[in-house]
């Protein structure tokens, strides 16, 4: 009859019988359990540790069995053998156990990727609604609200180009409904260029951006005007400084309401208004939950604040890329060059609180992924053996 023996851990056993008498050799034995026929050797009762395997041998002869314990989930083994052909392979016989350092270190594991998973997913999350809300905040503020709209425009006015652009319209609109001056049209733009640019233009060209901005935004479709039928002496007392020899050749009434913009002309958003609250409110929901999520199901605290830091900086990192995209797409969609420096300008203009924003929402990332990183430093020296 046989002894076969195995313990808890990963062991090789080989065991020799010859003529009835056995030698065995165990490697590495942390806690050596054997069999004899059916019963555990030693103080330890059978119903603790069950055999784990059994062999009997019914003539002389020499039999070598390998028996390799091999942990898998729930604290079972199983063995495996013979090393010769024609012999049978012993008896596994396994029983879950739930304190087994194999069951405890898979179960391990398994915590593990679940939580990078929560981790990762969650991060995303948080990038990916940092920078809608973000986006969505600075259209309510700085496009759709008519006062910060009408703001922005005059501020773009006073960008290099804006007014001669301004110039170029008008004189266009006025060559179209006196031929006449098509001779002289680049002076009376640089004339009425120059002439927009002084303080008097200032309430008119205010009109016409709040105009440019119900039409936009109320879904009126009405012709935008500019009115110089108000201006005419600051007009005629600046072409006397400038350029007298034009005063003659404008005929007539040539002081009067021109249209900028026709009806229908300027895309209507007003329909979008409702949909860039909405996004903004639903952007602004995901965030605040992903944030709770990664300081609820995140452990330790240093992990959230890294994670939250990250997302921020991703945001933060999206808006400066896409910032020159959407410029170089005004420049790209707008065929008119006049009407183009105008876009990009007020654009460059509006863009700026959004850069700002960005790099608040960048600073605060990267100043919570530092306190992360020090937390996390600081609890590695605090555990290091002294």
């Amino acid at each position: 009859m046989a002894w076969i023996c195995a313990t808890r851990s990963r062991v090789v056993v080989v065991a020799t019988v010859v003529g009835g008498v056995v030698g065995a050799s165990v490697d590495e034995v942390e806690e050596t359990r054997c069999v004899v026929g059916g019963a555990v050797a030693g103080d330890v009762p059978d119903e603790v540790h069950p055999p784990v395997a059994t062999a009997t041998a019914t003539r002389p002869s020499v039999m070598r069995y390998r028996i390799l314990v091999q942990p898998y989930a729930g604290g079972c083994s199983r063995l495996k053998g013979p090393l010769k052909q024609g012999f049978p392979a012993p008896v596994a016989s396994c029983q879950p156990q739930a304190d087994h350092p194999a069951a405890v270190a898979t179960d391990r594991v398994g915590r593990t990727d679940v939580r990078r998973t929560i981790i990762v997913v969650t991060t995303l999350l948080l990038a990916v609604s940092v920078y809608p809300a973000s986006f969505g905040f600075w259209m309510r503020s700085e496009v759709v609200d008519a006062d910060a709209f009408t703001t922005s425009a005059l501020e773009s006015f006073g960008l290099p180009g804006s007014y001669d652009a301004i110039g170029e319209i008008v004189a266009d609109k006025v060559v179209e409904e006196y031929p006449v001056l098509r001779f002289v049209r680049s002076n009376l733009a640089s004339l009425l260029g120059s002439v927009l640019a002084t303080d008097p233009f200032e309430p008119a060209l205010a009109v016409v951006a709040e105009d440019v901005h119900d039409r936009l935004f109320s879904g009126v479709q009405t012709a935008v005007i500019i009115d110089l039928a108000e201006y005419e002496d600051v007009i005629l007392e600046s072409l006397e400084d400038s350029a007298p020899g034009l005063i003659p050749l404008l005929p007539g009434g040539v002081f009067r309401q021109y249209t900028l913009f026709d009806a229908g002309e300027i895309p209507d958003f007003s329909a979008n208004t409702d949909r860039i609250r909405a996004g903004t409110l639903f952007a602004a929901a995901s965030m605040v939950a992903a944030i709770i999520l990664l300081v609820v199901k995140v452990r330790p605290w240093t992990t959230s604040a890294i994670a939250i830091g990250m997302a921020l900086v991703i945001a933060s990192l999206v808006t400066l890329v896409v910032k020159p995209l959407a410029s170089g797409t005004l420049q790209v969609t707008i065929t008119d060059e006049a009407y183009r420096v105008l876009a990009v300008n007020f654009f460059e203009v509006t863009s700026r609180s959004l850069m700002a924003q960005a790099g608040v929402i960048g600073f605060g990332g990267a100043a919570l992924i530092s306190i992360g990183l020090a937390g996390l430093l600081g609890h590695k020296r605090r555990n290091a053996p002294a």
